[in-house]
């Protein structure tokens, strides 16, 4: 597996000045989260006065006719 060095970090998120997934860039490089789990987060799984960000669903693969979210697979993923 690869990692991004600082530098690199750096130079990525300079790129990503002003695109619209900006801070969905700057939080997954903070939090280390995948791809599906960052895709099904909501305001509401943000507690402000906590300082804590719950994940409460991920965005599936393939969903269909709506069905988009599911619960992370273990308890440590929630």
């Amino acid at each position: 597996m690869k990692f991004y060095d600082e530098h690199q970090v750096s130079q990525f998120l300079l790129g990503a000045r002003g695109n619209k997934n900006e801070a969905l860039y700057h939080l997954a490089l903070a939090t280390g989260l995948r791809q599906s789990e960052l895709l099904g987060l909501k305001w509401e799984d943000l507690d402000w006065q906590k300082k804590k960000l719950n994940v409460r669903r991920q965005l599936k693969p393939k969903f269909r006719k709506g069905d988009y979210f599911a619960q992370p697979k273990t308890q440590n993923g929630r």
